[in-house]
């Protein structure tokens, strides 16, 4: 082994063992003596962890001999701990724990159980898997992830030993839209190496428009006289015209008739060209004003009619709607109709 591979592997070493805090913490702990009740609730919970074991319960019993070496820290239940998650599959974590417990066991000089931890660490080392992140592009503020593990800027790129199964990366940064990888780790995997790869700026948002701002408004309404003409206004206009289209019409069809009766009677008072009488040449005379009369009604009608075809038909959908009806009249003077309107 040459003097840089030493340093290297004494350098990954030191890494894995900031990535496994949290087992180690459990062993730091032990610096705080335990209440006389912690200490009676880790003996309980340790022979129930034993129990579990021996019925083959081994996830639930690993859970046992962690909270129980949490509650009174010993180098007996923490080999027992390091056992149980070697049965598990964790061989990452048992890893840590047997290397932990070789060094107390040393330290407390118990040269047994320093050879059995040495012996099993140094078995699970030859099969270790490990990971390596990589970050292709990396931004002020990235917070990089493993299975909800913090990793520092100096675990990056670095070998990381790894339980088998399935684990969870993520990246976030301010600014950036999240990343996320799901990695599958089979047991006797020497090396994944994973790359996180430029996170993408996170989408612009557009805020809706407030109710009468500008941005509401169209910025190039179509510039026509109809498009000027308020909605209610313009409403009302064409409803006006539609009524006086109707009396337009019904003044030219009633001049149209009496111009039709005062023509017959004209030409009774004079049946030849040459009228002899002035009753007869003021009948047709009666005549020809009551056709024009009939006439300018008519062409006033039909475009009364037209304007408010117009007005109507190009109104807004949204915009309140007005009815209009026309109701017969019948006076002394004559007829016609009468337009009432409903807004």
């Amino acid at each position: 082994m040459t003097c840089a591979d030493f340093f290297q592997r004494r350098r990954s070493r030191g890494l894995l063992t900031l990535v496994m805090l949290a087992t180690l913490a459990m062993s730091s702990a032990a610096a705080a003596e335990p209440s006389a009740r912690e200490r009676a609730a880790a003996e309980a919970i340790f022979r129930e962890a034993k129990q579990l074991a021996a019925q083959g319960k081994i996830s639930e019993a690993c859970v046992k001999f962690a909270e129980s070496h949490r509650l009174e820290p010993k180098l007996g239940t923490l080999l027992h701990l390091a056992t149980c998650h070697e049965l598990e599959g964790k061989t990452a974590t048992a890893w840590i724990e047997f290397t932990e417990a070789s060094r107390i066991a040393e330290r407390t000089r118990q040269p047994d159980r320093e050879k059995l931890a040495r012996t099993h660490a140094q078995a699970l080392e030859a099969e270790l898997p490990t990971i390596r992140i990589v970050v292709s592009h990396p931004v002020p503020g990235q917070d990089v992830k493993l299975d909800d593990t913090p990793l520092t800027e100096g675990t990056l790129g670095s070998d990381i030993p790894i339980d088998p199964g399935e684990h969870v990366l993520t990246a976030r940064a301010a600014s950036k839209t999240p990343w996320s990888r799901k990695v599958t780790i089979e047991r006797g995997h020497k090396l994944l190496t994973v790359e996180i790869p430029a996170l993408e700026d996170k989408p612009i948002e557009a805020s809706p428009p407030v109710a009468g701002s500008a941005a509401a408004t169209p910025r190039n309404p179509p510039d026509t006289a109809a498009a000027r003409v308020p909605a209610k206004s313009r409403r009302t206009l064409g409803w006006v015209l539609v009524g006086a289209a109707g009396v337009g019409l019904g003044v030219g069809t009633f001049f149209g008739l009496r111009a039709a009766s005062e023509e017959s009677d004209a030409n009774t008072l004079c049946p030849t060209r040459t009228c002899p009488t002035s009753e007869g040449l003021d009948g047709h005379d009666a005549a020809r004003r009551s056709a024009l009369f009939s006439t300018i009604g008519f062409g006033a009608g039909i475009l009364a009619g037209g304007v408010a075809a117009y007005l109507l038909l190009t109104e807004p959908l949204d915009a309140p709607r007005t009815s209009l009806r026309l109701v017969p009249s019948v006076g002394r003077e004559g007829g016609g109709l009468d337009a009432v309107m409903r807004f």
